[in-house]
């Protein structure tokens, strides 16, 4: 599993051009209280994970705290249990997460 937070997002690179559906995604975020979960779901190579990083993109020309955000990527042979880890030792330190590849995880169903 890979986990991006803080200066490491400023990093990821995603086509200028937004996602037809960013702005829709983005006042979802904006409109949710904590707690709040977004499903994307689709074919492989539909833009999934570049709206996911326009999103974090958004939120960080936004004013949130890099520090506040987490990106969790999914790698074949990663455990959800581990996931599972990883959230609760960050539930309070991160206001949006970011879960990429989520089917990669072994027991994630």
């Amino acid at each position: 599993m890979t986990y991006i937070t803080g200066e490491q997002l400023l990093l990821l690179q995603a086509p200028a051009e937004p996602r037809r559906q960013l702005q829709e995604l983005n006042s979802y975020l904006a409109g949710q209280g904590a707690q709040s979960v977004c499903t994307l779901y689709g074919l492989r190579r539909t833009g999934k994970t570049t709206l996911l990083v326009q999103a974090i993109q958004a939120l960080l020309f936004g004013g949130v705290s890099p520090d506040r955000i987490g990106y969790f990527i999914g790698l074949k042979g990663d455990d959800f249990d581990d996931l599972h880890l990883e959230l609760e030792a960050r539930k309070e330190l991160l206001d949006y997460i970011f879960i990429d590849e989520i089917g990669f995880f072994s027991n994630f169903l």
